[in-house]
Protein backbone atom coordinates (compact mmCIF):
# COMPACT_ATOMS: atom_id res chain seq x y z
CA UNK A 1 0.00 0.00 0.00
CA UNK A 2 3.10 2.39 0.70
CA UNK A 3 4.61 1.87 -2.65
CA UNK A 4 1.70 2.04 -4.54
CA UNK A 5 1.09 5.52 -2.66
CA UNK A 6 4.56 6.63 -3.43
CA UNK A 7 3.95 5.50 -7.55
CA UNK A 8 0.59 7.43 -7.61
CA UNK A 9 2.29 10.44 -6.04
CA UNK A 10 5.04 10.27 -8.60
CA UNK A 11 2.30 9.68 -11.60
CA UNK A 12 0.36 12.80 -10.07
CA UNK A 13 3.28 15.02 -10.14
CA UNK A 14 4.20 14.09 -13.82
CA UNK A 15 0.75 14.54 -14.77
CA UNK A 16 0.76 18.17 -15.95
CA UNK A 17 4.12 18.01 -17.17
CA UNK A 18 3.90 15.13 -19.44
CA UNK A 19 0.66 16.64 -20.31
CA UNK A 20 2.47 19.97 -22.56
CA UNK A 21 4.62 16.71 -24.15
CA UNK A 22 1.38 14.94 -25.31
CA UNK A 23 -2.06 14.57 -24.74
CA UNK A 24 -1.80 10.56 -24.89
CA UNK A 25 0.39 10.61 -22.24
CA UNK A 26 -2.72 11.67 -19.88
CA UNK A 27 -3.95 8.39 -20.64
CA UNK A 28 -1.25 6.61 -19.81
CA UNK A 29 -0.52 8.06 -16.51
CA UNK A 30 -4.59 7.49 -15.36
CA UNK A 31 -3.68 3.82 -16.81
CA UNK A 32 -0.60 3.12 -14.68
CA UNK A 33 -3.06 5.17 -11.14
CA UNK A 34 -5.21 2.72 -11.98
CA UNK A 35 -2.48 -0.40 -11.58
CA UNK A 36 -1.35 0.87 -8.51
CA UNK A 37 -5.27 1.52 -7.45
CA UNK A 38 -5.64 -1.86 -7.96
CA UNK A 39 -2.51 -2.91 -6.13
CA UNK A 40 -3.98 -0.85 -2.90
CA UNK A 41 -7.38 -1.25 -2.57
CA UNK A 42 -6.77 -5.43 -1.82
CA UNK A 43 -3.80 -5.13 0.45
CA UNK A 44 -6.20 -2.11 2.31
CA UNK A 45 -9.14 -4.72 2.27
CA UNK A 46 -6.92 -7.63 3.43
CA UNK A 47 -5.00 -5.54 6.49
CA UNK A 48 -8.47 -4.27 7.60
CA UNK A 49 -9.62 -7.79 7.94
CA UNK A 50 -6.58 -8.73 9.64
CA UNK A 51 -6.36 -5.90 12.40
CA UNK A 52 -10.09 -5.34 12.85
CA UNK A 53 -12.42 -7.36 15.30
CA UNK A 54 -14.69 -9.72 13.56
CA UNK A 55 -17.65 -7.80 15.26
CA UNK A 56 -16.44 -4.68 14.15
CA UNK A 57 -15.58 -4.91 10.86
CA UNK A 58 -18.59 -3.69 9.21
CA UNK A 59 -18.79 -0.15 10.80
CA UNK A 60 -14.67 0.29 10.07
CA UNK A 61 -15.64 -0.99 6.35
CA UNK A 62 -18.60 2.11 6.47
CA UNK A 63 -15.92 4.25 8.62
CA UNK A 64 -13.81 3.93 5.65
CA UNK A 65 -16.46 4.76 2.85
CA UNK A 66 -17.61 7.77 4.91
CA UNK A 67 -13.78 8.59 4.63
CA UNK A 68 -13.46 8.13 1.27
CA UNK A 69 -16.54 9.64 -0.10
CA UNK A 70 -16.06 12.38 2.50
CA UNK A 71 -12.45 13.37 1.21
CA UNK A 72 -13.78 13.44 -2.53
CA UNK A 73 -16.79 15.57 -1.92
CA UNK A 74 -14.35 18.05 -0.17
CA UNK A 75 -11.70 17.51 -3.27
CA UNK A 76 -13.99 18.34 -5.15
CA UNK A 77 -15.09 21.48 -3.99
CA UNK A 78 -11.43 22.49 -3.06
CA UNK A 79 -9.74 21.06 -6.22
CA UNK A 80 -12.15 23.95 -8.07
CA UNK A 81 -11.23 26.28 -5.58
CA UNK A 82 -7.08 25.95 -6.22
CA UNK A 83 -7.45 25.40 -10.16
CA UNK A 84 -9.25 28.72 -10.45
CA UNK A 85 -6.04 30.60 -7.47
CA UNK A 86 -3.38 28.23 -8.22
CA UNK A 87 -3.38 26.71 -11.30
CA UNK A 88 -3.16 23.12 -12.53
CA UNK A 89 0.51 22.38 -11.99
CA UNK A 90 0.39 23.63 -8.39
CA UNK A 91 -3.03 21.89 -8.16
CA UNK A 92 -1.32 18.35 -9.07
CA UNK A 93 2.19 19.13 -6.67
CA UNK A 94 -0.68 19.50 -3.84
CA UNK A 95 -2.95 16.50 -4.99
CA UNK A 96 0.34 14.39 -5.07
CA UNK A 97 1.60 15.45 -1.70
CA UNK A 98 -1.82 14.14 -0.35
CA UNK A 99 -0.52 10.58 -1.61
CA UNK A 100 2.99 11.05 0.16
CA UNK A 101 1.46 11.78 3.39
CA UNK A 102 -0.83 8.80 3.18
CA UNK A 103 2.04 6.24 2.41
CA UNK A 104 3.73 8.11 5.71
CA UNK A 105 0.80 7.91 7.76
CA UNK A 106 0.50 3.84 6.57
CA UNK A 107 3.69 3.18 8.01
CA UNK A 108 2.53 3.93 11.37
CA UNK A 109 -0.27 0.91 10.65
CA UNK A 110 0.28 -2.26 12.39
CA UNK A 111 1.20 -4.89 9.91
CA UNK A 112 -1.36 -7.67 9.97
CA UNK A 113 -0.17 -11.28 9.71
CA UNK A 114 3.23 -11.24 8.50
CA UNK A 115 4.42 -14.01 6.40
CA UNK A 116 6.89 -16.42 7.96
CA UNK A 117 9.80 -18.05 5.91
CA UNK A 118 11.21 -17.05 2.47
CA UNK A 119 8.68 -14.99 0.39
CA UNK A 120 7.50 -17.23 -2.70
CA UNK A 121 8.22 -15.69 -6.15
CA UNK A 122 6.06 -13.60 -8.37
CA UNK A 123 5.74 -16.11 -11.24
CA UNK A 124 4.87 -18.89 -8.69
CA UNK A 125 2.19 -17.09 -7.31
CA UNK A 126 0.97 -15.98 -10.82
CA UNK A 127 1.13 -19.65 -11.78
CA UNK A 128 -1.03 -20.88 -8.88
CA UNK A 129 -3.90 -18.16 -9.78
CA UNK A 130 -6.21 -20.19 -11.38
CA UNK A 131 -6.31 -22.67 -8.09
CA UNK A 132 -6.94 -19.36 -6.14
CA UNK A 133 -9.90 -19.08 -8.46
CA UNK A 134 -11.23 -22.50 -8.46
CA UNK A 135 -11.70 -22.00 -4.69
CA UNK A 136 -13.24 -18.84 -5.06
CA UNK A 137 -15.67 -20.43 -7.38
CA UNK A 138 -16.21 -23.28 -5.25
CA UNK A 139 -17.21 -21.45 -2.38
CA UNK A 140 -20.73 -20.82 -2.89
CA UNK A 141 -21.09 -17.34 -1.16
CA UNK A 142 -18.45 -15.95 -2.96
CA UNK A 143 -19.55 -17.03 -6.17
CA UNK A 144 -22.40 -15.44 -6.24
CA UNK A 145 -21.10 -12.36 -4.66
CA UNK A 146 -18.62 -12.71 -7.80
CA UNK A 147 -21.39 -13.20 -10.33
CA UNK A 148 -23.52 -10.45 -8.75
CA UNK A 149 -20.10 -8.03 -9.08
CA UNK A 150 -19.37 -8.30 -12.46
CA UNK A 151 -23.16 -8.58 -13.58
CA UNK A 152 -25.42 -6.93 -11.77
CA UNK A 153 -22.78 -4.05 -10.63
CA UNK A 154 -22.46 -3.82 -14.29
CA UNK A 155 -26.20 -3.35 -14.87
CA UNK A 156 -26.58 -0.68 -12.21
CA UNK A 157 -23.22 1.09 -12.73
CA UNK A 158 -24.69 1.90 -16.23
CA UNK A 159 -26.41 5.27 -14.89
CA UNK A 160 -23.02 6.61 -14.25
CA UNK A 161 -21.71 8.04 -17.81
CA UNK A 162 -25.70 8.95 -18.01
CA UNK A 163 -26.09 11.03 -14.98
CA UNK A 164 -23.81 13.76 -16.46
CA UNK A 165 -26.18 14.03 -19.78
CA UNK A 166 -29.25 14.26 -16.64
CA UNK A 167 -27.45 17.14 -15.64
CA UNK A 168 -25.74 18.72 -18.72
CA UNK A 169 -28.51 17.40 -21.70
CA UNK A 170 -32.14 16.35 -19.82
CA UNK A 171 -32.36 19.64 -17.84
CA UNK A 172 -30.00 21.75 -19.33
CA UNK A 173 -28.55 22.78 -15.84
CA UNK A 174 -24.91 23.50 -16.88
CA UNK A 175 -22.07 23.12 -14.72
CA UNK A 176 -24.37 24.15 -11.55
CA UNK A 177 -26.54 21.71 -12.12
CA UNK A 178 -23.72 18.79 -12.30
CA UNK A 179 -22.06 19.98 -9.37
CA UNK A 180 -25.06 20.05 -7.21
CA UNK A 181 -25.92 16.00 -8.75
CA UNK A 182 -22.64 15.50 -7.74
CA UNK A 183 -23.17 16.59 -4.43
CA UNK A 184 -26.41 14.87 -3.78
CA UNK A 185 -24.56 11.54 -4.72
CA UNK A 186 -21.48 12.09 -2.28
CA UNK A 187 -23.99 12.71 0.29
CA UNK A 188 -26.06 9.94 -0.20
CA UNK A 189 -22.85 8.17 0.15
CA UNK A 190 -21.93 9.41 3.13
CA UNK A 191 -25.23 8.70 4.84
CA UNK A 192 -25.39 5.11 3.33
CA UNK A 193 -21.81 4.97 5.14
CA UNK A 194 -23.24 6.17 8.62
CA UNK A 195 -26.46 3.93 7.98
CA UNK A 196 -24.68 1.16 7.90
CA UNK A 197 -22.05 1.28 10.70
CA UNK A 198 -24.97 0.79 12.76
CA UNK A 199 -25.87 -2.56 11.48
CA UNK A 200 -24.03 -5.58 12.02
CA UNK A 201 -24.83 -7.58 9.05
CA UNK A 202 -25.81 -10.87 10.46
CA UNK A 203 -27.59 -12.52 7.82
CA UNK A 204 -25.93 -13.59 4.52
CA UNK A 205 -23.99 -11.41 3.09
CA UNK A 206 -25.33 -11.42 -0.46
CA UNK A 207 -28.71 -10.79 0.31
CA UNK A 208 -27.99 -7.39 1.79
CA UNK A 209 -26.72 -6.88 -1.49
CA UNK A 210 -29.28 -8.27 -3.17
CA UNK A 211 -31.63 -5.99 -1.90
CA UNK A 212 -29.86 -3.14 -2.04
CA UNK A 213 -29.29 -3.63 -5.92
CA UNK A 214 -32.79 -3.78 -6.14
CA UNK A 215 -34.10 -0.34 -4.21
CA UNK A 216 -30.84 1.13 -6.45
CA UNK A 217 -32.63 -0.42 -9.83
CA UNK A 218 -35.77 1.68 -8.26
CA UNK A 219 -34.31 4.50 -7.92
CA UNK A 220 -33.24 4.22 -11.40
CA UNK A 221 -36.42 3.34 -13.04
CA UNK A 222 -37.98 6.38 -10.86
CA UNK A 223 -35.65 8.79 -12.42
CA UNK A 224 -36.53 7.37 -15.64
CA UNK A 225 -39.80 8.45 -15.33
CA UNK A 226 -39.01 11.90 -13.16
CA UNK A 227 -39.92 15.47 -14.94
CA UNK A 228 -38.28 17.20 -12.83
CA UNK A 229 -34.48 18.20 -11.96
CA UNK A 230 -34.68 18.63 -7.97
CA UNK A 231 -36.78 14.99 -7.32
CA UNK A 232 -34.70 13.11 -10.03
CA UNK A 233 -31.54 14.27 -8.09
CA UNK A 234 -32.99 13.77 -4.71
CA UNK A 235 -33.09 10.00 -6.23
CA UNK A 236 -29.37 9.89 -7.24
CA UNK A 237 -28.52 10.58 -3.93
CA UNK A 238 -31.12 7.92 -2.38
CA UNK A 239 -28.47 5.48 -5.25
CA UNK A 240 -25.44 6.63 -3.38
CA UNK A 241 -27.22 5.24 -0.61
CA UNK A 242 -28.04 1.90 -2.01
CA UNK A 243 -24.81 1.80 -3.49
CA UNK A 244 -22.90 1.78 -0.17
CA UNK A 245 -25.13 -1.49 0.98
CA UNK A 246 -23.70 -3.31 -1.92
CA UNK A 247 -20.43 -2.83 -1.07
CA UNK A 248 -19.97 -2.92 2.40
CA UNK A 249 -21.76 -6.30 2.56
CA UNK A 250 -19.74 -8.02 -0.21
CA UNK A 251 -15.98 -6.22 1.39
CA UNK A 252 -16.82 -7.72 4.45
CA UNK A 253 -18.01 -11.66 3.62
CA UNK A 254 -14.57 -11.28 1.54
CA UNK A 255 -12.75 -10.16 4.58
CA UNK A 256 -14.37 -12.77 7.05
CA UNK A 257 -13.48 -16.22 5.00
CA UNK A 258 -10.93 -17.85 6.70
CA UNK A 259 -7.00 -17.09 6.90
CA UNK A 260 -4.92 -18.75 4.21
CA UNK A 261 -2.10 -18.42 1.89
CA UNK A 262 -4.04 -17.19 -0.59
CA UNK A 263 -6.58 -14.98 0.90
CA UNK A 264 -4.65 -12.05 -0.65
CA UNK A 265 -4.93 -13.05 -4.02
CA UNK A 266 -8.39 -13.87 -3.02
CA UNK A 267 -9.30 -10.88 -2.76
CA UNK A 268 -7.46 -9.59 -5.63
CA UNK A 269 -9.24 -11.59 -7.92
CA UNK A 270 -12.89 -10.68 -6.44
CA UNK A 271 -12.09 -7.16 -6.56
CA UNK A 272 -10.75 -7.24 -10.07
CA UNK A 273 -14.20 -9.06 -11.10
CA UNK A 274 -15.81 -6.35 -9.33
CA UNK A 275 -13.83 -3.83 -11.41
CA UNK A 276 -14.41 -5.39 -14.64
CA UNK A 277 -18.29 -5.01 -13.85
CA UNK A 278 -17.60 -1.22 -13.38
CA UNK A 279 -16.02 -1.27 -16.38
CA UNK A 280 -18.69 -2.82 -18.84
CA UNK A 281 -21.28 -1.10 -16.83
CA UNK A 282 -19.64 1.93 -17.87
CA UNK A 283 -19.08 1.11 -21.30
CA UNK A 284 -22.34 -0.38 -22.33
CA UNK A 285 -24.34 2.58 -20.29
CA UNK A 286 -22.64 5.35 -22.42
CA UNK A 287 -23.38 3.47 -25.32
CA UNK A 288 -27.00 3.32 -24.84
CA UNK A 289 -27.05 6.60 -23.23
CA UNK A 290 -25.98 8.09 -26.56
CA UNK A 291 -28.15 6.10 -28.55
CA UNK A 292 -31.57 5.81 -26.38
CA UNK A 293 -31.64 7.28 -22.53
CA UNK A 294 -31.48 10.91 -23.56
CA UNK A 295 -33.37 10.86 -26.42
CA UNK A 296 -36.52 9.07 -24.06
CA UNK A 297 -36.23 11.64 -21.46
CA UNK A 298 -35.92 14.52 -23.47
CA UNK A 299 -39.89 13.11 -24.87
CA UNK A 300 -41.00 12.35 -21.61
CA UNK A 301 -40.01 15.54 -20.46
CA UNK A 302 -41.54 17.00 -23.24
Amino acid sequence: MVLADAARAVLIFSMPFLAQQATGLVYVVAALLGVFSALFNPGQIKLVGEVVEKEHLVKANSYLGISRDGAELIGYLLGGVLVTYLGYTLTFVLDAASYALSGLLLLGLPRGLVHTGPAPKVRTLVAESPAVFGRLWRHPALRTNLLLAVFAVAAAMMHVPNSFGLALEVFDRGAAGLATLEVFVAVGLILGGLGYSRLRLRRDKNSYVFYSLGAWAVCLIAISFSGQFWLSIVLMGLVGVASIGAVVPSITLIQETPVSADKGRLIAIRSGFGQLGVMVGYLLGGLLGAELAFSGCSLSRG
